[in-house]
């Protein structure tokens, strides 16, 4: 995983997000939050040089990037209209009120403080 930490006990589909007072949580989940942790393939079709070359690229930015000093996880957070690289702590549970990929877009926008361009702000509403 990227900066030298281990994967975390829950990834690919076993961890979903959950935000709650700008701090974001993962725990058992939908598959919403998953590991940073990128793949390398072999050349294929559907995994070219470019993408290979870009993997490695990504894997090394990822590495760069020094262990968080709180002690959370570097993760990527899937929602609807992309996805977003985030420190991200691992709590027991998450509050009831936590905003989670299954809010609503605009509750999504406002607890990640997203930025999106003109053709995301469309798909987003």
């Amino acid at each position: 995983m990227g900066n030298g930490v281990p994967p975390v006990d829950c990834t690919g589909n076993d961890c979903g997000y959950g935000v709650v007072n700008g701090r974001v949580g993962c725990v058992s989940g939908d598959g919403s939050c998953v590991s940073s942790q990128l793949l390398e393939a072999k050349v294929s079709d559907f995994h070219d040089r470019y993408l290979q070359d870009a993997t490695r690229d990504i894997k090394a930015i990822l590495d760069g990037i020094p262990p968080d000093s709180r002690g959370r996880k570097l993760s990527f957070l899937r929602t609807h209209l992309g996805t977003l690289l985030a420190w991200v702590e691992h709590p027991e549970n998450l509050a009831e009120d936590a905003v989670t990929i299954n809010s609503g877009d605009a509750e999504i926008i406002n607890a990640l403080g997203l930025i999106l361009d003109s053709e995301q702000t469309s798909q987003a509403y």
